[in-house]
């Protein structure tokens, strides 16, 4: 049976050992996301040394259609939880399958894993934006590299800040302060891709694709992106669109979680307006929110940087959340384990999924443990305080 690895880094002493789960683990749990979460239950180590998980999905190996890898970190049983679909997994497949980092760096720190692994001082890219944190990744580190980093609000342990992908990607749910708390600013790790999909092959459907990349096809349209006051659909005319695309642009480049900054303006309009006084939020208007945000001299600007559960809980405001769809979250547990694009469920079944990892790991695997996936991983999470479930 093919084997799942895991470079496990000690921060502290800079330090790192391979370790290799065991064939049962990867026959109930997979990869991914499953997998993570029960290796970090099952480990009190890795509680008390605040794992930072990144865990690739079992079929990452292949160019497939979103290379997804789950991130998980936990600070005192407090779990955050995000995955990312990208080249870093099928690089990262080239050295290890995950990778697990114990305790903290001293200073500021680049975990470069390519022919060697390096932990670079990383003070020279501290005030760097998102753009020019990737450009100099890919300049002093390799132009074949994939990097997982933090941008200028995540070094000010904003809480709406995004842990970033390659520039264009990337998570938020607490995550860039797992980063800064571990004094990592990036994760990067040079590779040639491995582009054999063959695997693949008695699922290509080229007719209903409906994104580029995407070789499977979907009869579900892609997910539509939340709307927020920044949309550029709200704009009235062509300059006013391309102004927004501007302050679109500068959120990114700052590393801000677009879709929280949007609910959490939205949220201080409507319940906090006698201390922040907003009016229409127009182009104009966000245009000097954002100005007053970056420049970071308002305790009250600062605190829209830190979300709308904060502004709620420091204000005693009761802030109803919505749950996700059982269906959603079962589909989303068995895809973060795998490694697929969640809309794939559309055109694979479980017998499909379970050809696809026999085939990989070259070992029989059980529709009825793919089935029940979802179930063991939420009796698991209930060890944890999350606000991800």
């Amino acid at each position: 049976m093919k084997k799942y690895s895991i470079l496990v880094i000690d921060a502290n002493k800079k330090s790192y050992d391979i370790k290799i789960v065991a064939d049962d683990l990867i026959k109930e749990y997979i990869g991914g996301y499953a997998l993570a979460l029960k290796l970090l239950d099952d480990s009190d180590e890795f509680k008390r040394k605040n794992a930072l998980m990144i865990f690739s999905g079992a079929l990452s190996s292949y160019n497939n259609v979103s290379s997804r890898f789950s991130l998980l970190y936990s600070n005192n049983l407090k779990l955050s939880h995000s995955s990312i679909g990208g080249d870093f997994s099928i690089k990262l497949k080239t050295f290890a399958d995950a990778i697990i980092v114990l305790n903290s760096f001293d200073d500021l720190t680049i975990v470069n894993i390519g022919k060697k692994i390096e932990f670079i001082d990383a003070n020279d890219y501290k005030d760097l934006f998102n753009s020019e944190t990737f450009s100099r990744l890919k300049q002093n580190l390799g132009k074949n590299s994939s990097s997982i980093y933090i941008s200028k609000s995540a070094l000010n342990n904003d809480k709406i800040a995004r842990v970033i992908h390659d520039k264009y990607h990337g998570a938020s749910s607490g995550l860039a302060s797992a980063f800064y708390n571990k004094n990592i600013k990036a994760i990067n790790i040079v590779a040639d891709e491995i582009t054999d999909d063959h695997i693949f092959d008695d699922y290509k459907n080229e007719d209903e694709k409906r994104c580029k990349n995407c070789f499977i096809g979907c009869s579900s349209h892609k997910k539509k992106k939340a709307k927020t006051i920044f949309d550029k659909k709200n704009a009235s005319s062509t300059f006013e669109k391309r102004k927004m695309e501007l302050l679109n642009k500068k959120i990114d480049e700052y590393g801000i979680d677009q879709i929280a900054l949007s609910k959490s303006i939205e949220f201080a309009k409507e319940n906090l307006n006698d201390i922040y006084d907003f009016k229409d939020l127009d182009q104009s208007e966000l245009e000097i929110i954002l100005d007053k945000l970056f420049k970071r001299n308002d305790e009250k600007y600062i605190d829209l940087l830190q979300g709308r559960d904060f502004l709620a809980n420091k204000y005693n405001i009761k802030l109803e959340k919505r749950k996700k769809k059982e269906s959603f979250r079962d589909s989303s547990i068995l895809m973060d384990s795998i490694g697929l694009c969640l809309f794939t469920n559309s055109k694979l079944s479980y017998d499909d999924y379970k050809n696809l990892l026999e085939k990989h790991f070259n070992s029989k695997f059980s529709t009825d443990d793919l089935e029940s996936l979802s179930q063991k991983v939420k009796l698991i999470e209930k060890n944890f305080i999350s606000s991800s479930f």
